[in-house]
């Protein structure tokens, strides 16, 4: 994908260009468009039209339509609403909710364990340390389902639990998984890692 290459500009004209031509049309077509421009948003930076995209895409696809396509979107939903600032918890339990029973029904491994660290975000961004803690591991047992950014956001969520533990080591490693994400060149991930290494602080 041009985003993940690192041409965040054409990527955001490519993918708003595509929605242009959308007009009012529905479907799983239009659904990934809009989500793809979400996602090319979010890297950068630009919350707001990244949850106007998102919000599009799922009213542009009924359950009916394609029930695993509707189930990934609430997982990106929530998933945006948890990196607010400050996290919209709100929002957050409204699509996790709405995702619950499809994960249940049709959600593959990948799923449920991405709903798992999902939960763990929004136990952390609650306040319950250590039910986001048994999240965090539930989410690591088959790390693999995971998506490398996630991968990347797990261990730093894990990082950041243990800051609240008191463990003098965890923020070395947040900062060490800054340098990762920058090795990669996910330049949005690196900064949202040293952000949470510059505001993490004991309980």
């Amino acid at each position: 994908m041009t985003a993940e290459l690192g041409d965040l500009a054409e990527a955001f004209r490519l993918s708003e260009d595509a929605c242009a031509q959308l007009g009012a049309r529905t479907g799983a077509l239009a659904a990934e468009a809009l989500w793809t421009a979400a996602t090319v948003s979010t890297r950068q930076g630009n919350h707001d039209l990244s949850t106007a995209f998102l919000e599009r895409a799922m009213a542009a696809l009924s359950s009916r339509d394609d029930l695993l396509l509707w189930l990934r979107l609430r997982h990106a939903a929530a998933a945006l609403a948890l990196q607010a600032m400050p996290p919209d918890l709100e929002k957050a339990r409204q699509y996790l909710d709405e995702a619950r029973p499809a994960v249940e029904l049709v959600g593959t491994a990948q799923h449920q364990q991405e709903r798992a660290f999902l939960l763990a975000q929004f136990a952390y961004a609650r306040g319950a340390y250590e039910e986001a803690e048994r999240l965090c591991e539930q989410a690591a047992a088959d790390e693999g389902q995971l998506s490398f950014r996630d991968r990347i956001r797990r261990e730093m969520l894990q990082e950041q639990i243990r800051v609240k533990r008191s463990d003098p080591t965890a923020h070395a490693r947040l900062r060490a998984l800054a340098a990762k994400a920058q090795t990669h060149g996910m330049l949005d991930l690196t900064a949202e890692v040293w952000r949470a290494a510059a505001e993490a602080q004991p309980q």
